[in-house]
């Protein structure tokens, strides 16, 4: 008979056991059915727009000249070339 006492003893303790983790489990899913209906309530963050990639950079031999909106300068008269003469005997 003690035995039998001992026998219904551990299995009582089992299912206290059980019903503990079982209850854990229940809190921890409820928790996260309250954290998930709460995202769903939240209406949507707009998304970041991305900046815009700025442009390499390019040496100055190969840099594309702009449009000038200016009129260009006007064009310098060139000079004549210098001829040298032989100097002239003093008289």
């Amino acid at each position: 008979m003690a035995r039998d006492l001992a026998s219904v003893q551990q299995r009582v303790e089992k299912l206290a056991t059980g019903q503990e983790k079982l209850a854990r489990d229940i809190a921890r899913l409820q928790a996260a059915e309250k954290d998930i209906r709460h995202k769903i309530s939240v209406p949507p963050q707009p998304a970041a727009t991305p900046a815009p990639k700025p442009m390499p950079m390019m040496p100055p031999e190969q840099a594309v000249p702009q449009a000038s909106t200016a009129p260009p300068p006007p064009a310098q008269p060139t000079p004549p070339p210098t001829q040298l003469r032989p100097p002239e005997p003093v008289r």
